[in-house]
């Protein structure tokens, strides 16, 4: 299963919607959770039918934040269970597949309101039981000063929050494949601010089930946020895999003589 996320900062831009159309095509995710769309509902499902999700659940801005989207494929059982500005909370599988408790989170951008989302909203989920759980998506926190380039470092307040938010509901960092930071301001020079805000946290019982798991920051140029991509395969192809030539062939005795037996053509057709 892929699952892609995205703080897209709107998707009133041309830019902004055609870097989507391109991930949707490149990477061919099974969900999409895409926050502070900005968008009205038949941009939203434009970019449904294009993608061909057979699911949408849209969770509507309050104030100036930008409203929640959660898209998913045909193969992919997914029940709701609660959808809120802050998060989307479901069940999900896929065919032949063990199903887990996910969690699609965006991170309160005013910082005071965080504690009380982590520990009222998403601790009390599910954190009592032994489900397998996925959290993935902007936390708009960081865990620890090496995650955040330029800018004032002076508290750490908001950090002690996070990391108690993961101790509390017993997370595991999956890491990351890719950019270390996944937010910019976009400004240069010393203004520059840079910080890993976008991750994947799970807890025991679900990375021991897909071991293989792997999180894929991928490059954007038409937002401030990178997109994040989970394969809970690891990135391996189920296809056939492409004929690669090896250089040490060169070096074995019958390199030639294979090479000509197999680029030869016949010079009769044989007769049937």
């Amino acid at each position: 299963m892929r699952l892609l996320g995205w703080n897209c900062q709107g998707l009133g831009r041309p830019s902004t919607v055609r870097a989507l159309h391109h991930l949707l095509r490149r990477d061919n995710p099974d969900v999409v959770f895409l926050r502070e769309t900005k968008s009205k509902d038949a941009v939203i499902e434009r970019i449904m039918r294009r993608g061909n999700f057979h699911g949408l659940v849209m969770v509507k801005p309050e104030g100036a934040a930008g409203s929640l989207a959660l898209l998913w494929k045909e193969n992919v059982k997914l029940s709701i269970k609660i959808a809120e500005k802050n998060f989307i909370d479901m069940e999900i599988s896929m065919v032949d597949a063990m199903p887990f408790l996910l969690t699609c989170v965006y991170g309160d951008p005013i910082k005071h309101r965080r504690k009380l989302v982590w520990d009222r909203r998403v601790c009390a989920l599910h954190s009592h039981q032994q489900h397998r759980w996925l959290c993935y998506g902007d936390f708009n926190s960081y865990l620890s000063w090496h995650e955040k380039d330029g800018g004032s470092q002076k508290c750490s307040k908001d950090i002690d929050i996070f990391r108690d938010f993961i101790d509390k509901c017993d997370f595991l960092d999956l890491g990351f494949h890719g950019p270390m930071y996944t937010w910019s301001n976009k400004r240069r020079g010393q203004d520059n601010i840079r910080i890993r805000l976008d991750r994947a946290l799970c807890n025991p019982a679900w990375r021991q089930a897909f071991a293989n798991a792997a999180i894929f920051m991928k490059p954007t140029v038409s937002c401030d946020h990178c997109p994040i991509l989970l394969d809970t395969d690891g990135g391996r192809s189920t296809g056939r895999r492409p004929f690669r030539f090896e250089s040490m062939w060169l070096f074995h005795n019958d390199c030639k003589n294979a090479a000509s037996r197999a680029w030869s053509l016949p010079t009769t057709v044989p007769v049937v």
